[in-house]
C-alpha cells in the first residue's frame, strides 16, 4: 500500500512538472492589426496600449483600461505617453502580443527596433538587406511588417520578397519567399497566409496575390478584376477569411473570398476564389479615398483613411460594413465618409507611407475603435467604428455625415496628444 503511494505521489509530481513546463497556446488579444501600418497595438495587464512612431523614436500610449478608454477631454489623456529616441526614426511598429515585443521598422534603413513593450528596453539589429523596392509613394528597404504566431516570426516585405524574421531568437531571417511584394499587405495567421494586392511596379501588371508562408508559394487571382488599378492596401478579416482592397485613385472596393482556393488554377501559379467589386458613393474630395485599410474581424468593420488628405476634407476618412460570413455575398454592407475633426492646436493632414492606422477592440465594453495618426505624428485619434457608422447622415449625402455633427463631443472620437 505504502508502495503504491509512493508511485502515486511520484506520477503525480511528474505531471505537475510537465504541466507547468508546457507552454499553453495563446490567443490573440483583443488588440491586434490583421494588415500593415505605422501604429502597433498590444494589450497588458488589462489596459491597451498604441505603440505610435514620432518624429524621434516613438511613444507608448495608454488607449484604454478596464473601464474604456483613458481620455478624458479632447487632446488629452490621464497618463502622459512613454516617449523613447530611437535610431534609426521609425516609420512603422508592429506587435508581437504572445511575447509583448514591439517590432519598429525604417524605410531607409535596414535596421530594426526591438522593444520590449513593459520596460521599453530597446535592442537595435541590422538585418543586414541594402536593396530597395520602388513604389509610386517613394522606396523602402523594410516596407511593411506584420507579426506571424504561427511561426512566431515578424513578417517583412522586401525586395527581395516576403522574410520572416527571427525577432525572438536568433535576429535572422529563417526563410525568405521571393515574390513580389505589396506596399501594404494583410496576414490572416489561421490560414497562414498573406493577402498580397500589387500594382505595376517592377514592370509587372496589376494584381491580386495569395502568399502561402508554409509552401513559400505565390498564387495570383485569375481572372484579374475588371478595372483593378494601383491596389494599394490589403487586410483581412481573420473571422470570416474575407479580403478587402481598393483602387488607390477611385473609390471601387473589392471584396475577395479566401477560404478554400482553387490553387494552381486555371493555370500554375494561379488562383480561383470568389471575388467582387464595387464602386462606392464617394461625394468627398480626396484624391485617394480607400488607399488606408484597417479591418476589426470581432465587428466586421473596415476602417478607410485617405493618404495625404487634409483631415477637414470631406470624406478624409471612413467606415464599412464588411460581410460576416465565409458564405455570404460578396456586397459590402452600409459606410459612411467623414471629415476628421481634429483639436485645434493640431494641423491635421493623413499620412503618406506607410498607412497610419489600426484597428483594436476593447472585449470589457465590447467597443470596436479604429486609430489614424496624422502625417506630423503629432495626435493619435480614437474613432469609435460602431458610432459612426450610427452617426446622423448629410441630408444631401446618404453616405457622409451631416457636418453639423459634432464627433468629439458626442464620444465618437476622441483624441492623444504625441509628445
Amino acid at each position: 500500500m505504502q508502495i503504491r503511494w509512493v508511485v502515486l505521489a511520484v506520477l503525480g509530481l511528474l505531471l505537475v512538472a510537465c504541466s507547468s513546463q508546457s507552454t499553453p497556446t495563446p490567443t490573440p488579444p483583443p488588440a491586434t492589426n490583421n494588415a500593415t501600418g505605422s501604429v502597433a497595438v498590444i494589450s497588458q495587464g488589462g489596459k491597451t496600449f498604441a505603440f505610435v512612431p514620432t518624429p524621434t523614436g516613438f511613444s507608448k500610449i495608454q488607449l484604454a483600461d478596464s473601464t474604456g478608454l483613458t481620455p478624458s477631454s479632447v487632446h488629452t489623456s490621464s497618463l502622459s505617453p512613454a516617449t523613447v529616441t530611437l535610431n534609426p526614426v521609425p516609420d512603422a511598429c508592429a506587435a508581437d502580443y504572445n511575447n509583448a515585443v514591439i517590432v519598429c521598422t525604417s524605410f531607409q534603413s535596414s535596421k530594426v527596433s526591438l522593444i520590449n513593450a513593459s520596460d521599453l528596453s530597446v535592442q537595435t539589429v541590422d538585418t543586414g538587406l541594402t536593396d530597395s523596392e520602388s513604389f509610386s509613394g517613394g522606396s523602402c528597404i523594410i516596407c511593411g511588417a506584420l507579426y506571424d504566431p504561427k511561426d512566431n516570426r515578424m513578417i517583412f516585405s522586401t525586395k527581395g520578397g516576403y522574410r520572416l524574421f527571427d525577432h525572438t531568437g536568433s535576429k535572422t531571417f529563417s526563410k525568405t519567399i521571393a515574390v513580389p511584394i505589396a506596399e501594404n499587405f494583410g496576414y490572416n495567421p489561421t490560414t497562414n497566409q498573406i493577402f498580397s494586392p500589387r500594382y505595376g511596379s517592377g514592370g509587372e501588371p496589376d494584381s491580386l496575390d495569395l502568399v502561402d508562408l508554409s509552401s513559400a508559394k505565390r498564387y495570383i487571382l485569375s481572372p484579374t478584376p475588371t478595372g483593378l488599378a494601383e491596389p494599394d492596401h490589403g487586410a483581412i478579416d481573420t473571422n470570416t477569411n474575407l479580403a478587402v482592397t481598393a483602387n488607390e485613385y477611385n473609390p471601387t472596393l473589392y471584396l475577395i473570398n479566401l477560404n478554400s482556393p482553387v490553387l494552381d488554377q486555371p493555370a500554375v501559379g494561379q488562383f480561383q476564389g470568389g471575388a467582387q467589386s464595387t464602386v462606392l458613393k464617394y461625394g468627398g474630395s480626396c484624391a485617394y479615398p480607400l488607399t488606408d485599410i484597417a479591418v476589426d474581424s470581432s465587428s466586421h468593420i473596415a476602417l478607410f483613411m485617405a493618404e495625404f488628405c487634409s483631415g477637414s476634407s470631406k470624406g478624409s476618412m471612413g467606415v464599412l460594413r464588411m460581410p460576416t460570413s465565409s458564405t455570404a455575398t460578396l456586397v459590402p454592407g452600409d459606410y459612411v465618409f467623414s471629415t476628421i475633426p481634429a483639436p485645434s492646436s493640431v494641423s491635421w493632414t493623413n499620412p503618406g507611407d506607410p498607412h497610419g492606422l489600426g484597428v483594436f477592440t476593447l472585449s470589457s465594453s465590447s467597443k470596436h475603435y479604429g486609430l489614424l495618426l496624422n502625417g506630423d505624428k503629432t495626435s493619435l485619434a480614437v474613432v469609435d467604428l460602431e458610432a459612426l457608422l450610427a452617426a446622423p447622415r448629410d441630408p444631401s449625402d446618404a453616405n457622409a455625415v451631416n457636418p453639423s455633427y459634432d464627433l468629439v463631443a458626442n464620444k465618437v472620437m476622441a483624441f492623444y496628444s504625441i509628445k
